[in-house]
């Protein structure tokens, strides 16, 4: 309906709140079910919710992007947040539709055809972030959020990552254990787009761990299944994130290298966290020299849901309510015409 008026800036506002009312569902659901705290550190502050940025974040178990998406709310930025996924997860019913509705950029890893998915899309988040057209319309930023590594990390996954790898005569130190070898020609073509319509000037790397897990007993993937944390309510209680701002004029030309340098240096703070069960050490802990790390401030932050959240979710349950029965009464009128 909006649509017709003309006016998208009205049509991305009602889709942001629509966003931020599903985030709200999710975390009234999370809290319900499975309550955690992140600890986040590095350049947490230079994440901002009026600001355009790209994020890049190692890819564990299918719940990395709801304790994404709490780290966006904690910033104010949970309606804004566009993800790239693989096609077929528009299939998923209910929510491949809810993705496609928040204009998520769905891949089918074809590059003829994914190219102009990736450039039509930024495109037109571009204009909406800058107002419009002519910049005189409300100014929507959006955070564009990427998996690298394409999939989560399995033994199988893994094991096509010792083969590409060997395949391409890389060094035993160039090998991650923790993360996959990251793809960069979809980052690439993000970053490229966004830079020629000056869209962004950060590229933020997060690396997540989550207390509880060792290689040893399996892989996170195996570890924390959806339905262990969704249905069974024994989730991970503690999601430790370490943040680092690139500013992308900064970044090499050589761009696979730098990437894969990137996911190098995210491997050893992986590596730590399985020996010490932390990215850094706390600036609370005050400790003894020698310390285990580097010593930095580390915010932590309980998910619990806001009073906004609660009235945004009753709001969603309305309106799935009232749309339910508008198409079923549709449905019963159209079957009585018929028959």
């Amino acid at each position: 309906m909006l649509r017709l008026t003309g006016r998208r800036d009205w049509y991305r506002v009602w889709l942001r709140f629509t966003e931020a009312q599903f985030v709200s569902l999710m975390l009234i659901t999370l809290q319900l079910v499975s309550p955690v705290t992140l600890h986040v550190s590095g350049d947490f502050d230079a994440l901002r919710a009026d600001r355009n940025a790209v994020l890049i974040a190692n890819h564990q178990i299918y719940t990395d992007w709801c304790h994404l998406w709490a780290l966006a709310w904690f910033r104010g930025g949970q309606g804004g947040l566009k993800i790239m996924l693989k096609d077929s997860l528009k299939l998923v019913p209910f929510y491949g539709s809810g993705m496609h509705f928040f204009e998520f950029i769905f891949l089918k890893r074809k590059w003829a055809q994914d190219k102009s998915t990736i450039r039509a899309n930024l495109s037109q988040a571009l204009v909406d972030a800058q107002g419009g057209p002519n910049g005189d319309r409300r100014k929507l930023p959006f955070w564009l959020l990427l998996f690298p590594e394409g999939t989560v990390i399995t033994p199988d996954t893994y094991d096509r990552t010792l083969a590409y790898s060997a395949k391409m005569g890389l060094p035993p130190q160039a090998v991650p254990s923790y993360v996959l070898l990251p793809k960069s020609t979809g980052l690439f073509a993000c970053l490229q787009s966004m830079a020629q319509e000056g869209g962004t000037e950060d590229l933020f790397d997060i690396t997540m761990g989550y207390s509880g897990t060792t290689f040893a007993d399996g892989c996170p993937y195996s570890q924390w299944p959806v339905d262990r944390v969704f249905f069974r309510g024994d989730g991970p209680r503690d999601v430790h994130i370490h943040i680092r701002r690139f500013p992308v004029a900064q970044i090499p030309g050589i761009f696979n290298t730098w990437l894969r340098s990137v996911f190098l240096d995210k491997d050893a703070l992986m590596t730590r966290f399985y020996a010490t069960g932390r990215f850094v050490t706390p600036e609370s802990e005050k400790p003894a020299p020698p310390s285990d790390g580097d010593v930095q401030p580390v915010t932590r932050i309980t998910v619990v849901p806001t009073a906004a959240d609660v009235l945004r979710a009753l709001v969603a349950f309305v309106t799935v309510g009232i749309t339910v029965w508008i198409d079923w009464r549709i449905a019963a009128s159209l079957w009585s015409m018929i028959f």
